[in-house]
């Protein structure tokens, strides 16, 4: 489809002085009562971080194709202060929000991002930068930083619709492989289900509800191992510590990820989970030495991640950025890291994101995340937050993105083919990010080298454990 409204000129944007109220969430993002001060936490920015084929856009052209499609929307021309968004710039700074630098090679580009990725970003200012970055030899990269404030990873994609060129007559967004429900109206495929879907139970589904809303009060703290910090560490909470490493893992093609879910009937997510746990059970055993993960240790570790959960937002498909909220939930995954076979873990991966995705489960963790961001008070926020996150091992975020091969910025003379794409978060656990894209998968860690100590061998024994999968 086309986004027509968007394309319009930047003094149709909000006017200098313009408030808007902050959602609950975002203001709970922007102020960081989700968490204690005492725990040090970084502001919540999202770092996406994508690569091109050949050559690298204009930072002329790219500068124009925000003006044009994202300055528009109040959340990316306003300050954020108070629980509110403020308009204070007339127009876009160009000078301060996007720059250029030549770089040695992609491993500078590496560097780069790991130079940038714990940076605040200057209140006085809309929060969002992008940096543009040359390489001499390799492939170039683009870096785009964004405060969660403005929206979560889903709402940025949606929102960056009309940037992106999937080829002509192609709608972007109609090619992500995301639930119906996830997506803008015009951009749902028919279903192609016929077969009867058996309806869970009420009372299965008010069980899933009880313990979806019991989250933060069930989780039990996570077993210690050489890949998670000690539990008198994490107790009451972790405090963060600034020492994080970015590093990127090689691409896993996607033909290996479905040759897992041909064999054994689960879904694309389930496969990358269960190679997830595969991969960080060889390495604590084979790189930290870890015992407690050599042998049949099944049953007798705990071993979790919280995993963020894109949920439907209302979108205005005559302007995109209307995507642009913060609709997510944080769960709690178990992640069988004490089963020693590669099928034993698919199949508990398996019940378990299934009994994640039960309507009753969503609806009562929902439920409990908005109560905890709209209605406690700032203290009992932070309490509820920190020691819930710190009873886990590390963070995972799946984003499936275009199918197809996209290009950016659309409609303008430099516009170069992506080729490859990542989220970058620094945070008070390990963060794992996965994202799709054009038939590959491409993964990075962000952690303490204390605790993963050869960072690149997690990504090969990531890579070999879909083999293992597929066997």
């Amino acid at each position: 489809m086309e986004y027509q409204k968007l394309d319009r000129e930047a003094k149709q944007g909000v006017e200098v002085g313009h408030r808007r109220s902050i959602s609950p969430m975002g203001a709970a993002m922007l102020k960081g009562s989700v968490w204690p001060p005492e725990m040090k936490m970084l502001d919540p920015i999202v770092n996406a971080l994508m690569f091109f084929e050949q050559g690298i856009p204009s930072v002329e052209d790219v500068a124009s194709c925000f003006e044009r499609h994202l300055w528009p929307c109040h959340k990316m021309s306003s300050c954020a202060e108070d629980g509110e968004f403020v308009c204070k710039h007339k127009t876009m700074d160009r000078d301060y929000h996007f720059s250029s630098q030549v770089l040695a090679d992609e491993a500078a580009v590496d560097a780069f991002a790991q130079s940038k990725m714990c940076e605040k970003l200057d209140p006085s200012w809309p929060l969002w930068k992008v940096y543009m970055l040359t390489c001499e030899r390799g492939r170039s990269a683009m870096l785009v930083r964004m405060h969660h404030v403005i929206g979560d990873g889903l709402g940025i994609i949606f929102a960056s619709a009309p940037m992106l060129d999937a080829g002509p007559g192609v709608d972007p967004l109609s090619t992500i492989p995301l639930p119906a429900a996830l997506l803008p109206a015009s951009s749902r495929k028919p279903s192609t289900r016929t077969e009867a879907q058996e309806k869970p139970s009420c009372c299965k589904e008010s069980c899933m509800f009880i313990k979806g809303l019991a989250v933060p009060v069930t989780v039990k703290p996570d077993s210690e191992l050489c890949i998670n910090e000690p539990l008198a560490t994490r107790t009451p909470f972790l405090v963060y510590n600034s020492n994080r490493v970015y590093t990127r893992f090689p691409a896993v093609p996607m033909s290996a990820v479905k040759a897992v879910r041909e064999k054994t009937s689960c879904s694309v997510n389930d496969a990358l989970m269960a190679g997830l746990t595969g991969a960080l059970r060889r390495y604590g055993a084979e790189v930290r030495g870890d015992e407690r993960l050599r042998g049949d240790t099944s049953g007798s570790l705990e071993f979790k991640c919280m995993m963020m959960m894109g949920l439907p937002r209302p979108v205005d498909e005559e302007d995109m950025t209307s995507a642009l909220v913060n609709k997510i939930l944080f769960t709690s995954c178990p992640l069988p890291i004490d089963e020693p076979t590669a099928q034993g873990r698919l199949e508990r991966i398996v019940a378990t994101i299934s009994n994640l995705k039960s309507y009753g489960f969503m609806a009562g963790l929902a439920g409990i995340t908005n109560f905890a961001t709209g209605v406690l008070p700032r203290t009992l926020q932070a309490k509820l937050g920190s020691e819930t996150f710190s009873k886990h091992s590390l963070l995972v975020t799946c984003v499936p993105t275009m199918t197809v091969p996209t290009s950016f910025p659309k409609g303008f003379g430099s516009s170069q083919r992506l080729s490859e794409m990542h989220m970058v978060f620094p945070n008070c656990i390990p963060q794992i990010s996965i994202m799709s894209y054009n038939g590959s998968v491409f993964a990075n860690i962000v952690a303490d080298p204390a605790l993963y100590p050869n960072p690149d061998r997690l990504g090969q024994l990531w890579v070999a454990e879909f083999a293992e999968l597929a066997a």
